[in-house]
């Protein structure tokens, strides 16, 4: 379907990243090479050198155009639950169920890929891309949280961020997604009794 025609610019960057995403669902977690890409994409190794260093680069802008447009994304405006222990189970709970569906189950193997392989630059990428979506869902419930008077100003970073690292850490090592008991119990032991010490 992409022979026959020369593409460029947006048309050609659609198209690859189309095939490569295509290809991530039939790998099986396995690294995709710029050969497979190009293949598949008929186009040259040489064009995706041009716009991409490497296939982790090539795979992580995949990951993250297609994030953008993932419906099973959480929405901020879901996020009110009522109050912020309720808020904070609602979005570790999704933010755990959504790492084995859509576009987020991919950036889960590349996480793999890249602990497997030790590479200090794509772990920092991936990182960078976590922290970015994951500060964006706690200041909504910040936000909620202090227009309910249960927070005086946004606690720290690193305890914005505990709950999806510790998330982050069970799944890797235990290999399994923690359901919603799991997750309310981290709440209720670590993370609300750190947000309401650390921002009031």
């Amino acid at each position: 379907m992409l022979m026959g025609t020369r593409r460029r610019g947006d048309e050609l960057e659609t198209a690859i990243y189309q095939v490569t995403y295509q290809l991530l669902a039939t790998n099986n977690g396995t690294a995709l090479t710029f050969s497979q890409v190009a293949k598949a994409a008929h186009t040259s190794r040489t064009v995706l050198y041009r716009y991409w260093e490497s296939p982790f680069d090539l795979v992580l802008a995949t990951l993250t155009h297609y994030r953008q447009q993932d419906p099973q994304s959480m929405q901020l405006e879901h996020i009110d639950q009522g109050s912020l222990r309720a808020d904070l189970i609602y979005v570790g709970t999704s933010f755990a169920q959504a790492a084995t569906a859509g576009v987020s189950q991919y950036f889960r193997q590349l996480f793999s890929l890249a602990v497997d392989e030790q590479d200090q630059r794509q772990l920092a990428k991936i990182l960078s891309l976590s922290t970015t979506a994951n500060l964006a869902l706690m200041q909504q419930v910040v936000e909620n949280a202090r227009r309910r008077h249960e927070l005086l100003r946004t606690p720290p970073q690193a305890t914005l961020l505990a709950m999806f690292n510790q998330i982050r850490y069970v799944t890797m090592i235990g290999g399994a997604i923690p359901g919603e008991i799991e997750i309310t119990r981290l709440v209720d032991d670590l993370i609300l009794p750190a947000m309401q010490q650390l921002g009031r």
